[in-house]
């Protein structure tokens, strides 16, 4: 069934992205206005964080995780950015960011909108 038929174009891509993955690993939000690296964003001043589905994760070097934040693609519409990445202890150095216990360092793939890898319909030929 194509996502045409199942309807799944009309539900927001936060939504849509529930449907293609496992959440085999937590997703914390986080602001990627934060970051004290081109790679890395702030996470968590606590050892414990609430991922999306609300369940309380303990924080630790080397946990796989995804980060995202809200955004809107240029059209106006819902597109959340996101990336991947590992949990590393926080040894910045900068005023604002000492607070942070916890980083995350994202990967090669960088931060990305939701909507530049979802699968996408297949085309009916005209």
């Amino acid at each position: 069934m194509s996502q045409v038929e199942s309807g799944l174009l009309n539900v927001p891509y936060a939504c849509q992205y529930q449907t293609f993955n496992t959440m085999t690993k937590p997703r914390f939000r986080v602001d990627f206005n934060e970051r004290v690296a081109p790679d890395v964003v702030l996470l968590s001043r606590e050892d414990q964080k609430h991922d999306a589905s609300g369940q309380l994760v303990e924080l630790s070097g080397g946990l796989s995780v995804e980060v995202y934040d809200e955004d809107n693609s240029t059209a106006g519409l819902p597109d959340e950015l996101f990336a991947q990445g590992i949990v590393e202890k926080s040894s910045s150095a900068k005023g604002w960011a000492r607070a942070a216990q916890w980083v995350c360092r994202i990967d090669a793939n960088g931060i990305r909108h939701r909507s530049d890898v979802l699968p996408t319909a297949p085309r009916k030929p005209a």
